[in-house]
């Protein structure tokens, strides 16, 4: 759903379009940190820490390529693009 509604983003038309793709993420990325506690009780404990730890790095690498992307792209392509590039899984 957070891909899906983040590539609706860079299609909205208007405020009130926007406003409702963009919640409608929110609610998504709210539900995230229950399915990693749920992952985390399912993994056997001796490489729960280093499959967590590898969790972390990723979410990093996101958040930089996110910040990249941005530099890149935002002021000559505009927001739209930045958001369906940041809508990348």
């Amino acid at each position: 759903a957070i891909c899906t509604f983040g590539f609706a983003t860079a299609l909205t038309q208007g405020f009130w379009s926007l406003l409702l793709v963009r919640a409608l993420v929110g609610f998504g990325v709210a539900g995230m940190p229950v399915s990693f506690d749920i992952l985390a009780e399912a993994l056997p404990s001796a490489s729960r820490g280093s499959f967590l730890l590898y969790i972390e790095f990723f979410w990093t690498f996101g958040s930089i390529y996110v910040n990249v992307c941005a530099w890149a792209t935002l002021e000559t392509s505009g927001w739209r693009v930045l958001t369906a590039l940041s809508a990348i899984p």
